[in-house]
């Protein structure tokens, strides 16, 4: 969605599988953030820096927190944006000099609140995204679906981080 929107893509994840699909559904670029010990984090911040380039990322979306965060945030350009939309890898910690320094803001993104107090905006991205999907500009990069009677094999791929992907249960 967002290469959709003009920005240039810069995909982080935990596997070179998930980074290849990140590229595949339009990232320019991927970074690999195996599990590391805290004593090699460094040079994942280091990769990271370097692939969003020295002015830094206008937008950090984060969907896994822990302790990639700092990092993240350490990779945003002045004045840029970070946003929490989760936190399957840890609550993060943030330092809260750094969106001082950066003169740079963090932003909860929470769906449901916004689906409450925005509810003509978020119909008018649905249609929006439905269009995108209808053209073929947009694909859900589906990867596995699962009847409800085998909802639970679907949990478990999600619980074990094995999931490439939007994984689907029918209902």
């Amino acid at each position: 969605m967002a290469r959709n929107l003009g920005a240039h893509v810069v995909a982080a994840a935990s596997s070179e599988e998930k980074v290849n699909f990140a590229r595949r559904h339009g990232a320019g670029g991927g970074v690999i953030y195996p599990c590391v010990a805290p004593e090699d984090r460094r040079e994942v911040a280091t990769v990271l820096k370097n692939s969003v380039g020295t002015r830094g990322a206008d937008v950090v979306i984060d969907p896994v927190g822990g302790w990639l965060s700092e990092t993240a945030i350490r990779c945003l350009a002045e004045g840029g944006r970070y946003l929490v939309l989760g936190f399957t890898g840890g609550i993060p910690s943030l330092p809260l000099n750094l969106p001082l320094l950066k003169n740079c803001d963090v932003l909860g993104i929470n769906w449901r609140t916004f689906l409450l107090q925005q509810g003509p905006r978020n119909d008018a991205n649905r249609r929006e995204l439905h269009r995108w999907y209808r053209e073929g500009i947009l694909s859900p990069g589906i990867t596995a679906e699962f009847s409800l009677h085998d909802g639970g094999k679907a949990i478990r791929i999600l619980a074990d981080r094995n999931a490439v992907g939007k994984v689907v249960v029918r209902i």
